[in-house]
């Protein structure tokens, strides 16, 4: 039995190494006919509900949320969570933004008690971090399945959302640290090497994923119009000044 839970925030390339974690474990650990990828249990308005069976394991079912917010969606996933046979190797990630920051120490707590391990996702480049996101919000391209905008140039006008995620970025190690956990890193730029380590396979005998792979542009300066002004706000955003 294997279950993990992958803490991140968006643009840190979770789905993608969820994904391949996936593909991974359901490689090299016993068979498990129940093994499911829950993917973002505890985010609200997902496409998927996991649900328990009455064979007392987790199934993911595509339906329509009809919670009336964040907070009731994630106490219904944490009781299925609890409530289901432990023997059912399960992998989720879970986002620990402001927005469910309320009820991220619970949700911790629940996933210990139904015996997760973590590990952390994170990007070393904060400025590309932030580029990826205000681009995907542009294009409405979240995943690479979606399609690239790499070959794209777009004007960038949202500079809150960024300053949201920075915030987010600056406050994640903290809640970690709050809650007693120092999770093992898998860094975006190197996420098949170290996934490696952390499977403790070769790196070639990573099993990569052909539906989902990495989305952002090398320079991602060079999809953006107003590159001069975004420049301009992340010096100003990093040196902590008001923008």
């Amino acid at each position: 039995m294997k279950r993990i839970c992958v803490l991140g925030l968006p643009r840190t390339g979770s789905n993608y190494i969820l994904s391949m974690l996936f593909n991974n474990l359901d490689d090299i650990v016993p068979k498990d006919e129940h093994f499911l990828s829950l993917s973002e249990p505890f985010t609200w308005q997902q496409p998927f509900l996991p649900v328990l069976g009455p064979d007392g394991f987790i199934e993911n079912i595509e339906k329509a949320d009809t919670f009336q917010s964040n907070g009731e969606r994630i106490e219904y996933v944490i009781d299925v969570i609890s409530r289901a046979d432990r023997s059912q190797s399960l992998v989720l990630k879970l986002f620990p933004l402001d927005l469910v920051d309320g009820l991220v120490d619970r949700i911790i707590a629940a996933l210990k008690s139904a015996n997760f391990t973590f590990i952390q996702v994170k990007r070393n480049n904060i400025e590309h971090q932030l580029i990826s996101y205000a681009l995907a919000e542009k294009t409405n391209r979240w995943l690479s399945s979606d399609g690239t905008y790499m070959d794209e140039r777009h004007m960038i006008t949202s500079f809150a959302s960024m300053t949201w995620l920075y915030k987010n970025i600056v406050e994640f190690d903290s809640k970690l640290i709050r809650n007693d956990m120092e999770p093992p890193t898998i860094h975006y730029e190197t996420a098949i090497a170290d996934l490696s380590s952390y499977l403790n396979v070769h790196v070639d005998q990573v099993i990569t994923n052909s539906f989902l792979e990495k989305q952002g542009a090398e320079d991602p300066y060079k999809c953006i119009i107003n590159a001069g002004e975004i420049r301009w706000y992340f010096e100003k955003l990093l040196d902590k000044e008001p923008v």
